[in-house]
């Protein structure tokens, strides 16, 4: 073995902190692999080179540079330089599986039917092609914070049928593509919405917020990044407030969206509230300090 090869330790059956690059090896005697906060941002995935399993290991094995659970096909663990098995072995991807890896492409199989929990926050993903037969995107699961100029195509399938909070948290959308037959979100005026609890939960770069939405999701506004108005319709009942479980150790993004301003202007102006006079709307810019005026 070489010296620059990371051998795995465990302590209290978590994964130990990493320093250093070079390979991370499972020894056969390891038996489970606890996601409490063993891959956390300021720990050491972009480091790990690749992935491999000592031979008699009775609960994972390692392929293409992903560790995988045999018991449920689960990829627990990937590197920056995983490849996603396509040949049906993996079913879904574990909580923390990329986190902190800024992955430029990314391929996901059919075969994965459920995203776990920040599975891959800080990606830099330009087209996000969620794959049939996707069926769950946990909460934070692709939370990021692309520059402004870096936009991402987002193509929601027709098997998905539930979105965590905060999903999408700080991916700038350029377009918002929602199979016409999936029964559960809709994407109307490049919005991206629940159909059964009418709340917006994305909006793409010129997105409308449809006039029937009822609650927004407080990640959504993160689509009118730049934009000096944001018009919220009278029928908004409820904006939601964005809470991170300390646990996740993820940054705070921008609680509002702030326009783009010009040459001698503030440059962390809120964008304006279009608000109709006492609506909900209406008393949330006022509570919150947020600029607004009436349509």
């Amino acid at each position: 073995m070489s010296h620059d090869t990371v051998i795995l330790k465990i302590i209290g059956g978590t994964l130990h902190e990493m320093l250093g690059g070079g390979d991370l090896v499972i020894p056969r005697g390891m038996e489970r692999i606890s996601d409490s906060g063993y891959l956390s941002l300021d720990m050491m995935p972009p480091c790990i080179d690749s992935i491999t399993v000592e031979d008699g290991n009775s609960s994972f094995y390692a392929k293409n540079n992903c560790l995988i659970r045999k018991e449920d096909g689960e990829l627990v663990l990937g590197c920056r330089n995983s490849v996603i098995p396509d040949d049906g072995s993996v079913r879904s991807i574990g909580a923390l599986a990329f986190n902190g890896l800024p992955l430029q492409e990314l391929t996901i199989p059919t075969s994965v039917e459920r995203i776990g929990r920040c599975a891959f926050t800080e990606q830099e993903v330009r087209r996000l092609m969620l794959p049939e037969g996707l069926r769950c995107v946990e909460p934070l699961a692709f939370m990021t914070a692309m520059d402004d100029d870096a936009e991402m195509e987002l193509y929601i399938p027709s098997t998905l049928e539930e979105i965590g909070y905060g999903a999408f948290r700080g991916c700038p959308q350029k377009r918002i593509t929602v199979a016409p037959d999936n029964p559960r979100f809709s994407g109307e005026g490049g919005c991206l919405t629940d159909r059964r609890t009418r709340t917006l939960l994305a909006v793409s770069a010129g997105g409308v917020i449809p006039v029937d939405t009822l609650v927004i999701e407080r990640s959504a506004l993160d689509g009118f990044g730049g934009s000096p108005y944001v018009t919220i319709p009278p029928s908004v009942q409820r904006i939601e407030r964005f809470e991170i479980d300390d646990s996740t150790k993820m940054p705070t993004a921008a609680e509002f969206p702030r326009r783009t301003c010009g040459e001698g202007e503030d440059a962390r102006g809120l964008s304006v509230f279009r608000v109709v006079r006492s609506s909900y709307a209406h008393h949330f810019a006022v509570q919150n300090q947020i600029p607004y005026e009436f349509i």
